[in-house]
């Protein structure tokens, strides 16, 4: 008996983390997909942690990043090294769930190399 009942109780964890898992994924491509209307800074290399340059000059904290994939994410100043230098660098991720974006979703965004 307890042998089942420790059964339900693992099924019904893990049915709760997958709603979660679902909930939390649905949030964020709404979230991502927002970002895409409102317009971002649509760059080739994405990876959350990586500062983002225009012209030799990191992009300001806050900008709006987005890639050819789906993925979004803000800029937000951080100091990895301790060096008492925060630089903006891709955080607050969020992913719309589809890929590859469609070029019509794209068109406010403005290219960095």
């Amino acid at each position: 008996m307890n042998s089942i009942k420790r059964q339900v109780q693992f099924n019904s964890s893990r049915q709760m983390h997958l709603q979660t898992v679902q909930q939390v994924s649905e949030e964020q491509a709404k979230l991502a997909e927002a970002r895409y209307q409102n317009g971002c800074v649509h760059v080739k290399r994405f990876a959350q942690g990586i500062p983002v340059y225009r012209d030799g000059l990191p992009l300001p904290k806050g900008t709006v990043i987005c890639d050819d994939q789906g993925n979004t994410g803000v800029l937000q100043p951080r100091d990895f090294d301790n060096d008492g230098r925060y630089v903006p660098v891709i955080a607050d991720t969020a992913y719309t769930g589809r890929a590859p974006i469609a070029d019509q979703d794209i068109l406010p965004a403005r290219y960095v190399k």
